[in-house]
């Protein structure tokens, strides 16, 4: 038999034996395809086509030899043997194996220029453009106006900063008075409240005046309990009257701020609400702040559109039925229109 038969026989042997170990040895370890899958870094049909030996689905041969040797050590098998059954299956020689190529020595290899060498020349060649330029007497003239110009402004406003500084670091809070300045003050004030008005003067003065006499002082006093007697109704008429003016205000208030229509309304507020209510002309018909406790019932022709803050605080009711305004809150505030 010859050297070709023998290899072909050996070849034609073992077909279908490194699909079997492999295939074996993971279910013996209980995993399936996609736990050998998850575990190598590999796709499924790649670990399919490993154990079917279905070389013609696998890249190259330098590929599928690193993959056959991480399944075996995965497996706990021996990765030689498996490499050494694959190599025998493409009849190639697993004793006489290059995995690597050899560098050829045609050519003289030039060594290529780094980056950092090709930045620094382009940042020298930019520097020298840079130099030449200023050289030119017209630009080197507008250069220094516009650097002493740029220059002058920085000073004007550093100097502006400072001055504003030193102001506010001038204004320094006052010191406190001393005790016997105040006390003398308020005492200043005192008596200056204690000093008798002219009419206590005027009046003093002819009680003083008339003193000698028992008649004279009889008549002052029925003088002055009369005139106590006339303030005292005259205060009291001008406060009756104050509270007639006060009552009438309010009433009208009320009225103002009590629209009438033909859609009852009724609020009961738990917690304090800010409610406010808009016509179909966009006119402002109703607006209070409610304090938690209170309830409110008014009129009001539809279409009516709310806004509410604090809507979580207030039950409303219309025509004697409930309205749930919990869809019609974002957060705290809920707009809404009743038609």
């Amino acid at each position: 038999m010859s050297d070709t038969q023998t290899e072909q026989q050996a070849t034609e042997d073992t077909i279908g034996k490194l699909g079997s170990i492999l295939k074996e040895q993971r279910e013996r370890s209980g995993h399936d395809i996609y736990q050998v899958a998850e575990a190598l870094c590999l796709s499924p049909e790649v670990v399919t086509a490993l154990e079917e030996e279905d070389y013609d689905a696998l890249p190259e041969p330098p590929y599928v030899r690193g993959y056959l040797r991480s399944y075996a050590k995965f497996s706990e098998i021996d990765p030689q043997e498996i490499i050494t059954l694959y190599e025998k299956q493409r009849g190639a020689d697993p004793a006489d194996l290059e995995y690597h190529f050899k560098p050829s020595n045609n050519g003289l290899i030039k060594p290529a220029i780094s980056p950092t060498t090709i930045r620094l020349g382009l940042i020298a060649l930019l520097l020298v453009a840079l130099a030449s330029i200023s050289m030119i007497p017209t630009v080197n003239s507008w250069i220094s106006e516009t650097w002493a110009g740029f220059s002058a402004q920085t000073a004007q406003k550093n100097y502006a900063d400072t001055k504003d500084d030193a102001i506010l670091l001038s204004n320094e809070t006052p010191a406190p008075l001393p005790d016997d300045v105040i006390e003398n003050l308020a005492s200043a004030e005192i008596s200056s409240d204690d000093k008798p008005s002219e009419d206590d003067t005027d009046t003093t003065t002819d009680q003083a005046t008339e003193s000698p006499e028992e008649n004279s002082s009889s008549d002052t006093e029925d003088t002055a309990n009369k005139k106590t007697e006339k303030d005292s109704e005259a205060a009291t008429d001008e406060a009756s009257d104050d509270d007639n003016i006060t009552e009438e205000n309010d009433k009208k208030d009320e009225q103002e701020t009590a629209p009438q229509g033909n859609t009852k309304l009724k609020f009961v507020f738990k917690s304090e609400v800010w409610m406010r209510i808009k016509d179909k002309k966009n006119k402002t018909v109703f607006e209070s702040l409610s304090p938690a406790g209170e309830e409110k019932e008014i009129k009001l022709n539809k279409p009516m559109t709310f806004r509410i803050g604090n809507a979580a605080g207030v039950e409303i009711f219309v025509e004697g039925k409930r309205l749930n305004i919990k869809e019609f809150t974002k957060g705290s505030v809920a707009n809404f229109t009743i038609e």
